[in-house]
């Protein structure tokens, strides 16, 4: 079955105006999209044949003939997200809309083989579409999601600091081998954002940020509806901007990098530092001494942990110190964070609002919305969005093949 590769802009802006806003008519999709209803219908039709949109019904009458409502169909078509993490990896199939049909996860550390990672690949994607009993001729490809920054050429990483230790290896053109539908690379981050546009908070929104804070901080951003990567692909490296030249050594080589202050390794450690020197009541908020996490860390605060609280008060005060100048920069409409450290509780997302209003000039900067992502498993999603984007050419261009 030919895949769908839609370049023409009526095309997508139709797409995403009924997949937005369906059930819709076709004299609403005429007057939305500012083109001729002939035109419209010539599209319309040929979209109803490639299964991508469908008639729904009909709309009320206003005195004549009753239109014929369209959606879209988010079971036209299957796509598989990958997410090669720094400690797991997650591989799942969704449908266009963004629901997760199955789902595989596996533990995975630094020093693990490519092997590895070939082995899971194949026996996770195998499982899903049989889980998910999709037609696997329906599927439009793979997106892999990888710690940031991410430099591929040739079918090779070149270099990925936070994969595979850094070094070389032939990852890609090792599952463009095996696998025989397309396949997408991107860093987590932007991926996450592109989920975001797709099925989440920034549907609808021009220009907004998108933060991954988990075991390392950074963004995806998106400019007039497109995902800005930067003209080699680096944007978005928030966790290594300075917030303080006399600060800590990060594991970049610099000194004072954001992620020396904001990171789940970071947090953990404070709040076990502060343990140590506190009461038997406050360590009792705690389940275990051993195994704190940031939900762990969450629940405490919900307990009434000062510890707790005051630890992720300061994660947010420096990420409100980061995120300002990223609005200084770009002057985003919404600013959303994510991870494990950004959906963590209410408290860093107030604790960021806050810092971000005593630091950033702008009038309208000081009132930009800080909000949490309520997207389960970003990257992954993300990862599928990619191959699903690439395909209908709306929100970005793939960077890497």
């Amino acid at each position: 079955m030919n895949k769908p590769s839609l370049r023409n802009v009526h095309y997508n802006q139709i797409i995403n105006l009924v997949r937005d806003n369906g059930p819709i008519s076709r004299i609403e999709i005429s007057e939305k999209v500012k083109v001729p209803k002939p035109t419209v219908t010539r599209i319309i039709n040929k979209l109803i044949k490639m299964n991508i949109l469908k008639e729904n019904g009909l709309a009320p009458s206003s005195g004549g003939r009753r239109p014929v409502l369209l959606e879209f169909n988010k079971n036209c078509y299957y796509s598989i997200g990958f997410e090669i993490g720094r400690t797991s990896m997650k591989l799942a199939l969704t449908n266009m809309d963004g629901e997760i049909l199955a789902f595989k996860e596996s533990s995975y550390q630094l020093n693990d083989l490519i092997d590895d990672i070939l082995q899971f690949a194949k026996g996770a994607v195998n499982e899903v579409i049989e889980e998910a009993k999709v037609d696997a001729d329906l599927l439009l490809g793979m997106g892999i999601g990888l710690p940031g920054p991410v430099y591929i050429r040739d079918n090779k990483i070149l270099k990925s600091p936070n994969f595979m230790q850094g070094k070389e290896n032939d990852l890609p053109e090792l599952l463009h081998q095996h696998f025989n539908f397309p396949i997408q690379f991107d860093k987590d981050s932007s991926v996450a954002a592109l989920a975001e546009k797709w099925f989440g908070k920034g549907i609808g929104k021009s220009n907004f940020v998108y933060v991954m804070a988990d075991e390392g901080i950074g963004c995806g951003i998106f400019l007039k509806h497109e995902l800005y990567r930067g003209i080699h692909g680096e944007a978005g490296g928030l966790g290594h901007t300075i917030v303080d030249i006399f600060g800590k050594e990060c594991t970049c080589g610099n000194y004072g990098c954001l992620e020396t202050f904001v990171s789940q390794k970071i947090i953990i450690e404070n709040v076990k530092s502060r343990l140590k020197l506190a009461s038997t009541e406050e360590r009792e908020l705690f389940d275990s001494m051993d195994q704190i996490s940031m939900s762990s860390i969450s629940e405490a605060v919900e307990k009434g942990s000062s510890i707790a609280m005051q630890t992720l008060k300061e994660a947010g005060l420096y990420l409100g110190v980061g995120l300002s100048n990223v609005i200084s920069y770009y002057d985003p409409e919404v600013i959303i964070l994510g991870g494990a450290i950004g959906a963590s509780h209410p408290i860093l997302k107030e604790a960021t609002s806050e810092s971000i209003n005593q630091r950033v000039i702008g009038t309208y900067g000081k009132q930009i919305e800080v909000t949490i992502s309520e997207i389960k498993e970003s990257a992954v999603l993300g990862a599928a969005a990619l191959i699903i984007d690439d395909h209908f050419k709306i929100f970005s261009n793939s960077l890497y093949v």
